[in-house]
């Protein structure tokens, strides 16, 4: 295939609906073998005419089985091989927890940044479950709070 597609969902915390949201998107069915949580990393390949699309749904960070580095290696490989990286947010508070999420994920960029193969696509953050009421404020402050990471 010419069109390749790589698209992967990561969230900073487990059982964020990352599965949900991809077999919704592409109608693939990621299972989590049972529990509720995906461990390591979950692949689907979908076809059409035009596109092979390569699905990956990643752990969630923070995982009590995987180390600090663990994680940071997990964030860094699906950024910096996918078209779209889709960062699942629940809510749009940017507190100590994501700070070091995006910390350690910059720490593993630093160690690959040289290739310029990398890197070169989408990250997209999906924000859910956001009172109509604070649309607009969260329009207005979550760039604002992202660029003081």
């Amino acid at each position: 295939y010419k069109n390749i597609v790589k698209l992967n969902v990561k969230s900073y915390l487990q059982s964020n609906g990352k599965s949900y949201l991809l077999n919704h998107l592409s109608g693939s069915l990621l299972d989590v073998a049972g529990g509720i949580c995906t461990d390591g990393v979950w692949m689907t390949i979908q076809l059409d005419a035009k596109f092979l699309y390569v699905l990956m749904e990643f752990e969630g960070l923070g995982s009590f089985e995987r180390t600090e580095q663990e994680d940071m290696l997990l964030s860094v490989l699906n950024a910096a091989i996918s078209n779209l990286t889709n960062f699942n947010k629940k809510d749009f508070h940017l507190d100590k927890e994501i700070e070091n999420v995006f910390q350690r994920f910059q720490n593993g960029v630093n160690l690959v940044k040289s290739d310029e193969k990398l890197f070169k696509r989408l990250f997209f953050i999906a924000i859910k479950d956001v009172d109509l009421a604070d649309v607009e404020d969260l329009k207005d402050e979550f760039p604002v709070k992202l660029l003081q990471i």
